[in-house]
């Protein structure tokens, strides 16, 4: 009936060309809308010796590539992996054409896909750029489904900065020029939805980020973010909606002394987690503990709402102290950034988390959530205990126009710096052991 009407509309303006145009698009669109009937299952095994694969359980493939090129938008594909290391080459990165799933072995670790060089090396990519553009100009809806579970992704512990570096594609606004500069990730996606099941991003070695997501909707439940390091964000979200449970963020390191290069682009933000204007991210049952920042765990900037419950942040250490540096820049925070967002954060725990400034850096605030935002903001039934900043040892407060309360909360061996050791060059140290 939609191809018929459009039909009609062509015609009546004589254009054989605009015609012939839309009744292919029409047989585009018919092909997607029955694309969940045509899931196709291929499975692939590293280990195969197969002399002439066709994807099938008794043939499998032995690499991974060979099943995604079987992607494509008119059909759902299937990826089965089985136990091994799937391994992806510098400049060629995994790139489904439509919904696809990639699955491994729930609850093992015995499925991962890495790179063989990180220098230039991205895993997945997926960029639905140019389709979403193309539905929206025929005011149509849009979903691209990619769903990875039981997977292990994982970078080699080499360096992977390179200014000189070849661009890669598909690239974002704020990370744009970093990939032009080689600094590659494990998972980028845009205008895709995507779920991750009982994966991890692991071992990252001086990269930006392990993941970036943009416009679209995200679901991880049983993800594990464990060793990386990196200059940016480790986790970047920008323009969408996010929901996460029982994620685990252990032992990363956002880096505290970048490149001057990469310094002069204005790109790295305050958090290991990052959630960009446009973003509304709901998290229960996150535990993050062991991992090192020049500031701030969760930022939630600008623009985004942040609603997160149940969850424990404890033995982070932040600011140039962390890294045994006595000057840095001014630290937001060893928890919660909470700035110009709407924000939620009940049923936590915050403890043993310090921002260590060394005599000579700039102030810090908030050793546990820095309040940064007029926007609404409710912080009730949760534990602070043990924190430590220069000043606000639980929660810093840095707007001057507040919106919100701190309800039925426990503050507990909370505590700033005494004034004495940090009054060289700063003013307000040592003020507020539970609040500043």
């Amino acid at each position: 009936m939609l191809a018929q009407s459009w039909a009609r509309q062509a015609s009546d303006t004589a254009t054989p060309l605009i015609l012939h145009d839309v009744l292919l698009l029409a047989r585009l669109l018919a092909n997607l809308a029955c694309v969940h009937r045509l899931a196709a299952a291929v499975f692939v095994d590293a280990s195969s010796t197969e002399p002439d694969p066709d994807g099938s359980y008794d043939r499998p493939f032995r690499r991974i590539q060979d099943g995604i090129a079987l992607t494509a938008l008119n059909k759902t594909v299937s990826i089965h992996l089985r136990a091994g290391q799937y391994v992806v080459l510098p400049n060629d990165p995994l790139i489904p054409k439509g919904n696809c799933s990639i699955k491994g072995i729930p609850g093992s670790s015995a499925v991962s896909i890495t790179c063989a060089s990180a220098l230039n090396c991205s895993i997945l990519q997926i960029d639905g750029t140019s389709v979403f553009r193309l539905y929206e100009a025929i005011n149509s809806s849009y979903i691209w489904d990619l769903t990875l579970e039981g997977v292990t992704l994982e970078r080699p512990g080499v360096f992977t900065l390179n200014p000189t570096g070849s661009f890669l594609p598909p690239f974002q606004r704020v990370m744009s020029v970093l990939l032009r500069q080689g600094l590659g990730r494990s998972l980028h996606t845009r205008y895709v939805n995507v779920t991750l099941r009982d994966c991890v991003f692991a071992n990252q070695d001086v990269g930006v980020n392990a993941l970036t997501f943009m416009f679209g909707q995200l679901h991880m439940e049983d993800v594990v973010f464990r060793n990386n390091s990196a200059y940016g964000p480790l986790a970047y979200f920008s323009n969408s909606t996010v929901t996460a449970t029982n994620l685990k963020v252990v032992q990363n390191t956002r880096l505290a002394a970048s490149p001057a290069w990469l310094e002069a682009l204005g790109v790295l933000s305050d958090g290991l987690l990052m959630f960009d204007a446009g973003t509304n991210a709901t998290l229960v049952t996150i535990h993050a503990s062991d991992n090192r920042s020049p500031s701030a765990l969760v930022e939630a900037s600008s623009g985004s709402a942040l609603t997160i419950s149940n969850s424990t942040f404890e033995d982070n250490t932040c600011g140039p102290g962390a890294f045994g540096l006595s000057t840095g820049q001014v630290v937001k925070s060893c928890g919660l950034y909470l700035q110009g967002s709407t924000s939620s954060v009940s049923h936590c725990t915050f403890r043993r988390n310090q921002v260590l400034n060394g005599v000579n850096a700039a102030i810090g605030l908030g050793g546990a959530i820095e309040w940064d935002t007029p926007y609404a903001t409710s912080i009730q039934d949760c534990l602070f205990e043990d924190n430590l900043a220069p000043a606000g040892g639980a929660i810093g407060i840095n707007s001057l126009l507040i919106e919100g309360s701190i309800s039925r909360c426990t503050f507990r061996n909370n505590s700033a710096f005494p004034y004495e050791l940090t009054a060289r060059n700063s003013i307000g140290r040592g003020q507020g052991g539970a609040i500043a």
